[in-house]
């Protein structure tokens, strides 16, 4: 009984450290959205799953989604989420996609979250004069 003990205290102190290093070596990755947990959570689902983007914050309307060119485009997964809330594309900005929808406007803004996966998020909409 006590091998065994001392085999799993060994074991968990051992991967205690590989998974604390690692996560040390990748903090600044893991932690540049603030709380890495959401982010996480969407990238398993996304693996697992059949979506093609995951809301990871509500408040700020944030999404994750892989990135991968689709028909060639990169951002087509989100200008097909736009699309079908009513928004038509109008231009990209650099990492911007701007969005209208009869007089109003929007923004969606992305940016590289690791070298597979971005993150957008919609800014409120404005009305254009």
């Amino acid at each position: 009984m006590r091998k065994l003990l001392r085999w799993f205290s060994i074991t968990f102190l051992a991967l205690f450290i590989i998974v604390g290093s690692i996560g040390f070596a990748f903090k600044d990755t893991l932690f540049q959205e603030g709380n890495p947990i959401p982010v996480i959570s969407g990238i398993v689902q996304l693996k697992f799953g059949d979506k093609p983007y995951v809301q990871i914050d509500s408040e700020s309307e944030s999404y994750i989604t892989p990135h991968t060119p689709v028909e060639g485009d990169y951002y087509y997964i989100v200008k097909t989420f736009m699309g079908e809330k009513g928004w038509a594309f109008l231009e990209q900005d650099g990492t911007d996609l701007i969005f209208s929808k009869g007089n109003d406007q929007t923004t969606v803004e992305t940016r590289m979250y690791t070298s597979d996966y971005y993150i957008f998020s919609i800014s409120q909409s404005n009305a254009t004069t």
